[in-house]
């Protein structure tokens, strides 16, 4: 029956044949404000948080289901049906990702010849969708544009075969988008200014992992490096400390005892030359490798010179599990729209460098199962005293504070950390045994270039060449660049800023030195030793270090 149906539209559609993922999940859509994932700890909740009063408003949600093709999701609203399409080129009854049928009315596909519908194709790397050409029908008008969230179109409309539509284009480079819609029959019709005709429009996301990739920048797939922050928004760029809570906890979010519950929470957010971002959220019963959040935002003009942060999409609990994985969590969506973070229009806006983020968490699977959530952060380094002496009668809470700050958070800072650790134990164990942060100076930039400090000879004895991550970053490419035999130890034991850890050599005549961050990441450096005492470069191993 699809096929066919397909065969009748093909007159009028450009198909096209992307090899994405075979998708076809439905997932319920509880709230598409939604924002992050909280990760309870059985901590004990503060005594000093007291219920919010008031709470605010989450605001406005959509109801209806998301469709995933494999290629591309899409908001599905109440009242409308998705109909998946088969390959009309295969022999068999396959279903075709690139293409999916939403029809006004949800009742059956015979619905295409009787009630409006829109056809959304996708075409990505693999395969190009070209343009739609508006000679192929009758009384054409042009569009010209049109925004419909984050998704800017071109399109006309016109008649094809006496039927009405409108055919919308948006060419991303590598990735493009086609919206068909047969707006107007005898029994209904829609426009583009319908709520319901924007939601989908504007909620469609690319899923196929080639063509995130390819809107990434990185056609090979691979995970994009980290670009400069712009001038506009390096102030979101680094490391965020701060605390969340769980508010209006329902079903078992209730029955475990966490509603009203805060925990310390921490964060990265990474900024790229094109104003979008990453951000990573985690709290003490999780990781960074294992956090509560990780989404993918932008960067826009907001009340103030910092410019606001906007979700794009992003999960919760995207492990399927909190408080050290030991207990399960529904994995949840997070759908453009959900979060819009500016530090001058919030309840904090009063306390300098502060954010909220707040949302709405609801199981996909079981609606009983809810919470609402609020973070507050601050850039890693900022000192809190202005807020615990200051005014929160406009908060959310009268204590603003997070828990562990005295005894966690300004050890580190004493110490020298100035980045988050990645977890709530290893900060514990760091200050627990009062582990400075390694030296990693040695140096400054001068005209972008780093120019190392010598360091002092009599203090490589023992040393244990500990670096952060940043520092192999930073120091590898140089190696790759400057290798030369003619390179000392102590010209390169200076790009480290510290004195590497002597390693046992396989290699009679031949010395290694590591310097390393994690038993993951470590650079490793072979010297030949010289006449004259010196040692020079032979070669350069290296493990880790994305």
């Amino acid at each position: 029956m699809k096929k066919w149906l397909c065969l009748l539209l093909a007159v009028c559609m450009l198909l096209s044949m992307a090899a994405c993922s075979k998708g076809g999940e439905i997932q319920e859509d509880p709230a598409l404000q939604a924002g992050n994932s909280g990760g309870g700890s059985n901590e004990p909740a503060n005594p000093d948080h007291p219920e919010p009063d008031p709470t605010p408003d989450p605001g406005p949600t959509q109801s209806g289901n998301v469709y995933d093709t494999g290629c591309f999701s899409v908001q599905v609203p109440e009242g409308w049906k998705e109909f998946p399409q088969t390959d009309i080129f295969s022999d068999s009854d396959e279903i075709d990702p690139t293409q999916l049928v939403i029809i006004k009315g949800d009742t059956s596909d015979f619905d295409m010849f009787t009630k409006p519908y829109i056809m959304i194709k996708y075409g990505g790397p693999s395969t190009e969708l070209y343009p739609p050409d508006a000679d192929w029908y009758d009384e054409t008008e042009d569009l010209g544009t049109i925004t419909t969230g984050e998704h800017t179109w071109t399109g006309f409309s016109g008649l094809s075969f006496s039927s009405k539509l409108m055919i919308l284009f948006e060419d991303l480079g590598d990735v493009q988008l086609q919206a068909t819609l047969y707006y107007e029959t005898d029994e209904d019709s829609f426009t583009l200014e319908d709520a319901d005709v924007k939601s989908i429009l504007s909620s469609i996301q690319i899923t196929d992992p080639d063509g995130k990739a390819a809107l990434s920048g990185n056609p090979g797939g691979a995970e994009r490096p980290t670009e400069p922050a712009t001038s506009d928004y390096d102030w979101w760029s680094g490391s965020w400390y701060g605390w969340w809570s769980t508010i209006d906890g329902g079903g078992k979010y209730e029955q475990n005892g966490i509603d009203g519950s805060a925990w310390d929470a921490y964060a990265v957010i990474d900024v790229h030359s094109d104003d979008t971002g990453d951000i990573t959220l985690w709290y003490g019963g999780d990781t960074r490798e294992l956090p509560l959040v990780t989404a993918k935002v932008r960067f826009i003009d907001g009340e103030g010179e910092k410019g606001a942060m906007e979700l794009l999409s992003g999960t919760f609990f995207p492990t399927g599990h909190w408080y050290h994985e030991q207990e399960e969590a529904a994995t949840m969506e997070i759908l453009r729209g959900g979060w819009y973070v500016d530090p001058e229009d919030s309840t904090v806006s009063h306390f300098p460098e502060m954010i909220e983020i707040g949302g709405h968490y609801e199981d996909p699977d079981n609606p009983e199962d809810y919470f609402e959530y609020r973070f507050y952060l601050r850039p890693w380094g900022e000192r809190w005293e202005d807020v615990e002496d200051g005014d929160t009668s406009g908060c959310v809470y009268t204590d603003m504070m997070p828990i562990h700050y005295e005894d966690w958070y300004l050890p580190l800072l004493d110490l020298g950390y100035t980045e988050v650790p990645d977890s709530f134990e290893i900060g514990y164990d760091i200050v627990d045994d009062q582990i400075p942060a390694p030296n990693n100076g040695g140096g400054e930039d001068v005209g972008g270039s780093f120019v190392p400090t010598p360091l002092d000879p009599n203090d490589r004895e023992g040393a244990d060449g500990k670096v952060d991550l940043a520092t192999l970053q930073r120091v590898l490419p140089w190696l790759k660049e400057a290798q030369s035999y003619s390179l000392t130890y102590d010209e390169i034991a200076a790009q480290f800023g510290v004195h590497g850890m002597s390693v046992e050599s396989p290699f009679e005549g031949t010395i290694y030195f590591r310097w390393w961050s994690d038993e993951d990441n470590y650079i490793q450096v072979a010297f030949n030793p010289q006449p004259d005492g010196t040692e020079t470069w032979n070669n350069t191993q290296w493990d880790g270090i994305d």
